[in-house]
C-alpha cells in the first residue's frame, strides 16, 4: 500500500504470495480498474548484498571498458597519487627548496587521528597536483624536525612557501577535506579555484 501511495498510483497492492521467488511479480490494481504486473518489493535475496557488490566490483576492477566477452583486456590498476613520505635527510630538498608551496603533515603510527588525516593528505596530493606538494613526516624517527618546528600535538599540518613556514597555517588535529580545502584557499588564494 505504501509504495502505491508514495508513487501516487491510488492503487490497491495485493500482498506478495508466501514463499515467492526472486523476480516474482504481483498484481497492482489501479483506481481505473486496470491491472499490471510489477516486481515484488522486499524479497530476501539468497546471496548477501555485500557478496553481490564484491563480485561485481571484482569483475569490473581491472577490465577495460568497451571490450566484452573473451576479448577483454586486463590491466593493472592505476596507482593513485599519494602524499610523499619525507624524513630528516630529504626534508630540505623536498620542503625547503621546493618551487611550489608544500603542505606538511607530522604524524605517528600509533596516532588514530593521524590515520584519518593521512587519507585527507592523499586526497590533497591528487586535488592540488602540480600546484601544492603534500608531504608526511613521521615524528618518532624524525625527532629533530619535530623539535625544530615545535610540533606538540598530532597530527599537525603546516604550510611552507619559499622555504618558510607560513604564519597562521599551523593546525593540530585531523581536518576533514572541506576544512583543509578552505584553509589552503584562505592562505593561498591562487589555489582557491582548484577542482
Amino acid at each position: 500500500m505504501a509504495h502505491a501511495a508514495i508513487c501516487g498510483l491510488g492503487a490497491a497492492v495485493a500482498a506478495a504470495p508466501a514463499g515467492s521467488n526472486l523476480g516474482a511479480r504481483k498484481v497492482v490494481t489501479a483506481s481505473n480498474g486496470g491491472q499490471s504486473l510489477v516486481p515484488v518489493v522486499g524479497l530476501v535475496n539468497r546471496v548477501p548484498d555485500f557478496h553481490v557488490k564484491a563480485m561485481r566490483w571484482q569483475q569490473r576492477r581491472n577490465c577495460v571498458s568497451g571490450v566484452s566477452g573473451r576479448q577483454r583486456r586486463w590491466q593493472a590498476p592505476v596507482a593513485a597519487l599519494k602524499a610523499l613520505t619525507v624524513n630528516e635527510a630529504d626534508f630540505e630538498e623536498e620542503v625547503l627548496k621546493s618551487n611550489i608551496p608544500v603542505l606538511v603533515e607530522y604524524w605517528a603510527t600509533w596516532c588514530g587521528p593521524c590515520r584519518l588525516m593521512s587519507m585527507v593528505m592523499d586526497w590533497a596530493a591528487q586535488e592540488y597536483e602540480g600546484k601544492l606538494k603534500c608531504v608526511k613526516i613521521e615524528t618518532d624517527p624524525n625527532e629533530a624536525l619535530k623539535e625544530k618546528y615545535k610540533v606538540y600535538g598530532l597530527p599537525t599540518i603546516m604550510l611552507f612557501v619559499n622555504g618558510q613556514e607560513v604564519p597562521g597555517s599551523r593546525r593540530e588535529g585531523a581536518l576533514p577535506k572541506d576544512k583543509l580545502k578552505s584553509l589552503v584557499a584562505e592562505i593561498l588564494p591562487s589555489l582557491a579555484n582548484t577542482n
